[in-house]
This record gives structure tokens, sequence and C-alpha cells, in this order.
């Protein structure tokens, strides 16, 4: 029965990726209304290659550019740029402009980095399958779906006006069900690490609810969030966002928590077969302290590294530590922190005490 149902879970969670339309790419000219006029302003993104590198002003670069593709293709372009030194051979992407009266602009927009990533994916990749073997088939299988979830559902389902809270939670749920299935199989430990998850993650949800209300984030705390609001006129709920953020990235950690106390109690059940069910939660218990101290630490480390350099922007400033820590950018993050926090201790004694419960109904039934 349980094989059968968390089964019927992975199949309906995976069917759900195809739930989502496609979402359109915008790529080539665009056309923006001026006025009353219809006017056609073109705006495009394409791709050259630098020829040649001269020194320019205020310790910049001249670069000497040939497009390679999009409408302007084949032509050379004479660029200024300040950043990273570049040199001849460099690809990189440059915006082209044509104004409404004619006049063509072009600006570098970004280096050409998709070699630097595919290589280090492709490391990272031989890594897992080396360490791993068919488990790490199975966890990159995982994480393409987690990646497909997000990118094919949560995203558009936002975009139309979706409650982020909502389907962060579905979503989340869902990435656990297949995440845990595929990569540990459908057992009774699979089983008792999902229902400890879900356990957190609505545990996380209604925390997260709360302390974003208690603390009045507006949603605002970064410059992504600022522009999202203009570019969608203010039809998503920045608050909202901000809980399924939170809820998203406690997934990964609460995967790894709970299938790891599910399987101590197996492995312990098995050493010991008429060990008394108290006895072996009080024993894994013991396991998941060891392993939750860890993780707290990892998840705090994780959030804080990621704010480091507003951390060092704002350690400089005159204002006092109380009133740093006030602002919404790290409020948001310290909250984010101590909620992911809880959700992984409380996935540990869920997980533990539901693969207790299955360990004891399979001595009953025997």
């Amino acid at each position: 029965m349980m094989r059968r149902s968390m089964a019927l879970f992975a199949l309906l969670a995976i069917a759900s990726l195809g739930v989502a339309g496609p979402v359109a790419a915008q790529e080539g000219d665009t056309v923006s209304e001026q006025g009353t006029l219809m006017e056609e302003v073109i705006d495009e993104s394409v791709l050259g290659v630098v020829r040649e590198v001269a020194q320019g002003g205020t310790e910049g670069q001249q670069l000497d550019v040939e497009v390679l593709e999009g409408s302007a293709r084949g032509r050379r372009i004479t660029l200024e740029f300040h950043g990273p030194e570049l040199a001849a051979g460099d690809q990189l992407f440059v915006r082209r402009l044509v104004t409404l009266d004619g006049e063509e602009h072009f600006q570098v927009e970004e280096i050409d980095r998709r070699g630097t990533l595919l290589a280090f994916a492709a490391l990272f990749v031989l890594a897992v399958l080396a360490l791993g073997r068919w488990q790490g088939v199975r966890a990159l299988a995982s994480l393409g779906l987690s990646i497909a979830a997000i990118v094919g559902i949560l995203v558009p389902r936002i975009l139309d006006g979706a409650s982020p809270v909502l389907w962060g939670s579905l979503v989340a749920i869902g990435i656990l069900l297949v995440s845990i299935a595929l990569t540990h199989g459908i057992n009774r430990a699979s089983f008792a690490a999902f229902l400890g998850t879900a356990g957190a993650v609505g545990l996380t949800t209604f925390l997260a609810t709360i302390a974003v209300a208690a603390a009045k984030f507006s949603g605002l705390a970064n410059d992504a969030s600022f522009y999202l609001d203009i570019e969608t006129g203010g039809a998503i709920d920045l608050r909202g966002l901000l809980l399924a953020a939170i809820i998203i990235g406690t997934v990964g950690v609460l995967d790894d928590v709970a299938v790891t106390q599910a399987a101590a109690v197996e492995e312990l059940h098995d050493a010991s077969p008429t060990i008394a069910s108290r006895e072996l939660f009080r024993r894994a218990m013991r396991i998941g302290r060891e392993h939750v101290g860890a993780l707290v630490n990892t998840l705090a480390l994780a959030y804080a590294g990621a704010a480091l350099p507003l951390l060092l922007l704002f350690r400089g400033a005159l204002d006092p530590l109380g009133t740093i820590v006030n602002r919404e950018m790290f409020a948001a993050e310290i909250i984010r922190t101590v909620i992911g926090s809880i959700g992984v201790i409380t996935a540990v004694p869920l997980a533990t005490g539901f693969a207790v419960l299955f360990v004891h109904r399979k001595r009953t039934r025997s």
C-alpha cells in the first residue's frame, strides 16, 4: 500500500510539470509605443567578439568588436568598457538600440560566460556521477525536475497573479516528494521522510506568514524585487513572494535531514530487531541532534555568505549595529535563517516518529 501511494504521488508530481504553459521568450526586436505614433524602437541583445583592445580613458578599455549575431551581424563597432580586463578573442553581449529618429547606439551588456558555466556544470555532473554512480544519476534527475518545477510551474503561476505562498508550498511539497522518491527509492524510510518534511513545510509556512506580518515587511528588500514590482505594475504580492522564497529555500535541507533520520531508524532497527519503539526513537533522535547542529550552522552561513557584500557595506557606516540589522534587507535574511532552522529542527522528530511508527506496524503484522 505504501509503495503504491508513493508511486502515485510521484507520478502526479511529475505530471504536474506539464500543467504550466511555456513562457514566451523575448528575443530580437521589440516594438514600443511612443505617444500615438506606434513607431518601431529596435532594442536587441547581440553577440560580438573582441578583435582589438586599446586602453581607453579613466582606466577603461576601448574595444573593437565584430558583431556575430543579430541584424548587425558582420559589422565592426567601437565600444568603451569599464570592467574586467578583456583580450582579443573574448566574446560579449552587446545591447543595440535604434531610436525613433533612426540613431543607432551600442553598449556592452555582459561578458559571455556561458562557456565557463558549462565547463563547471560538467565538472559538477562528473563529480556527482563519480561518487554517487547510479545514486548520482537519480540525484541529478531529481535536481533537474526540481528546477523544472520552479521554472515551469512556480514562476509562471506567480507571474499570472497566483498566490506565491500557496504555489510555493505546493511546489515545495512536490519537489520533496519527487526528490525523495527518485533519490532514495520508494520504501518505508522514504515515505516517513516525506511525511516529516511535509509537516515541516507546513510549519515553516505558518511561522513565516506570522513573521512577515509581524515584522511588516514590504517585500522590497532588494533591487530585484523593486524592478519586478515596476515591471509587473504591482501585480505580484511581494510579501507573498518573500514567503515563497523562505519555503523553497528550506526544502533542500529538509530533504537531507528527514531522509537521514528515517534511514537511521531503519539501520538501528536492523541492528537490533527487538529494540523497543521508545528506545529506537531515543537513539535515532540522538543522531538527529548532531545532524541538526551542523545543518543549522550551514544554513546560517549560507545566508550570511549571500549577504556578505551588504554586511561590508553597512558595517562601515556610522549607524549602530541594531539600526543596521533592523533594515529590511538584513531583517528578512535573519527571519529566513531562523524560520528555515526551525523547519529543519521540526523535521527531525517528525521524520523519526513516522519511521518508528512504520517499524512498529511492521512488527505488529509479522
